[in-house]
């Protein structure tokens, strides 16, 4: 195949978005249908109560820097109020990244179809099963990835007129990345990169070095003074760096695995990836004699990325699955740039460079494919896109832990928390289930919409936390209070309803002035007393204890 480096390269860049688009469209479309986790529900319900007019920290707690809140604020104010705009602007995040991936393996190999392949790995890896597949959908880490490309851009290209500009651009965009996860901060290094721009001189090298550190202090500084201005400065810092100080030495069961697997995480699903970045250091160590060419910088840069991204891994230290999401981008990067070699290598005739490139092509997204179906198949995807699979059995098949969250359950108890509240109604739940806030429509009683926070492990910060929730209960007077059952997690060994034990005042406030309503799955609901409601007689064999 005749080299692209001569190509147009606005035609280039519409044939690149059109490709990527269109593996998006065949690989990823009937995804859509899929329901949130526990996680995207939390988002939405945190931007629901941001476009109502509450401010994050104060009004809303969240121990996350408030970037993904603003991202999911965002998609529901111009795309509307529910979870496809939140799955649009995850799928746009993903063109936008394979698509940048791509043109800068072209713009720096000249080599469209190797470049197209690197991209649409991307895009058949993205938010897949080897991340969790739903529960990794619209996380965080997805939103990076456009950031972190758009840095790698900015920095490959800081050597001209323009390079501080653009190394400035490139810390911005780390920055926003930190905004959206403190993990991204060992990206910061990354900035170390224009030291080995040997065209420039070494005054010009620190100037580069300079202007990224202060493109993502620029970050930091304009987000402390907005939170200064609106006196949300001191809530901010109690729930991202007091709270988050103790939430990491918090054990979670995943923190147990081997250090092997932590770091070469889901080697089957991405051995194609793990194969690309090998043979990137096979090819870069036969032709190094020869001089280097680009492939070997390039495949530099994805190792340093791919370690960086494992060190924000390490930083969490919870090895949650979708955590990992991180490693895509410099797995692909790797992989592209072993693409690119090879071609240097191989016979310059168009019939074998086209086999070559069909060959791997096969080879890395066969495996993908495969886990796709399955993966399609399990949750009866295409029975419920084409056939009318009835919605609460399709929904049965997305839970997470065995009892931990089951979507079809946490839709039915929304539905009739729902229908039996006025939209004024505030309504508490006891647990990790935030979509019962979204699904239902109906306004937290407090600024916690999960529990986990006012856990007895977090000491001090616990009994804060406790006085401002029952606070915002004396305050807001939940008309249901729903309580979790068979619920323990990666991080809580007992389910919600025997932790609700251990807080004594709030055990007292549920058992003096609420009885017992229904039960809908692991959903106990309770009705405030005094207030007109149904005569629903609990089942025997589920009599309510008093907590």
């Amino acid at each position: 195949m005749r080299s692209s480096r001569s190509a147009n390269p606005r035609s280039t860049a519409f044939l690149l978005l059109a490709v990527l688009g269109g593996v998006w469209l065949a690989s990823q479309l009937c995804f859509v249908a899929e329901p949130p986790g526990r996680d995207q529900y939390l988002f939405m319900a945190q931007a629901d109560r941001l476009l109502a007019g509450d401010a994050l920290y104060t009004d809303v707690w969240e121990h996350k820097p408030p970037g993904i809140v603003w991202i999911y604020a965002l998609a529901m104010a111009l795309l509307g109020r529910g979870w496809g705009a939140v799955q649009l602007a995850s799928a746009a995040a993903a063109l936008i990244a394979g698509w940048g991936l791509a043109w800068l393996l072209w713009r720096r190999t000249g080599l469209r179809a190797q470049a197209a392949l690197a991209g649409c790995l991307y895009i058949l890896f993205h938010s897949g099963p080897a991340f969790g597949a739903f529960w990794a959908t619209a996380q965080p880490e997805v939103f990076m990835d456009p950031l972190l490309v758009a840095a790698l851009g900015l920095l490959w290209g800081c050597d001209g007129r323009r390079g501080i500009v653009r190394a400035a651009g490139a810390g911005l965009c780390v920055g926003l990345m930190v905004l959206l996860k403190y993990s991204a901060a060992p990206l910061a290094l990354m900035g170390l990169g224009v030291f080995a721009r040997r065209a420039l001189p070494v005054s010009a090298r620190w100037a580069r070095a300079l202007a990224f550190c202060g493109g993502g202090a620029l970050v930091g500084l304009a987000l402390l003074a907005a939170l200064g201005l609106t006196g949300g400065l001191g809530a901010f810092w109690e729930a991202t760096i007091e709270f988050n100080l103790v939430h990491r030495r918090v054990a979670a069961a995943s923190a147990l695995d081997s250090l092997g697997s932590k770091l070469l995480f889901r080697l089957v699903l991405l051995a194609p990836l793990y194969t690309g970045m090998l043979a990137v250091w096979l090819l870069a160590l036969w032709r190094w004699k020869r001089g280097p060419r680009s492939f070997v910088s390039m495949g530099i840069w994805a190792l340093a990325l791919w370690l960086m991204s494992l060190a924000g891994v390490f930083w969490q230290s919870k090895f949650w699955i979708y955590h990992y999401h991180v490693i895509l981008l410099p797995l692909c990067l790797a992989t592209g740039a072993a693409l690119a070699g090879l071609a240097e290598g191989a016979p310059s005739r168009r019939g074998a460079r086209a086999a070559l490139v069909g060959a791997c092509a096969l080879l890395l997204t066969t495996p993908q494919i495969a886990a796709l179906t399955t993966y399609m198949q399990d949750h009866r995807l295409l029975e419920y896109c084409l056939c009318g699979l009835e919605r609460q059995v399709y929904e049965g098949t997305y839970t997470w832990g065995g009892t931990d969250y089951d979507a079809a359950d946490t839709r039915a108890a929304a539905q009739r928390i729902r229908a039996e509240t006025k939209p004024d109604d505030p309504i508490f739940v006891w647990g990790f289930e935030p979509g019962v806030y979204f699904l239902s429509g109906r306004r937290p009683a407090s600024r916690f919409l999960y529990d986990y926070p006012l856990l007895p492990q977090f000491g001090a910060l616990q009994e804060r936390f406790v006085a401002r929730l029952l606070a915002d209960l004396r305050a807001r007077p939940p008309r249901l209070f729903a309580v979790i059952r068979r619920d323990p997690n990666d991080l809580e060994a007992e389910d919600s309803f025997a932790q609700l034990k251990r807080i004594p005042p709030l055990a007292d406030l549920l058992a003096r002035e609420y009885s017992f309503a229904w039960e809908q799955g692991d959903f106990t609901v309770y009705r405030r007393s005094g207030l007109d409601r149904p005569v629903l007689a609990p089942p025997q064999s589920r009599m309510l204890e008093s907590p």
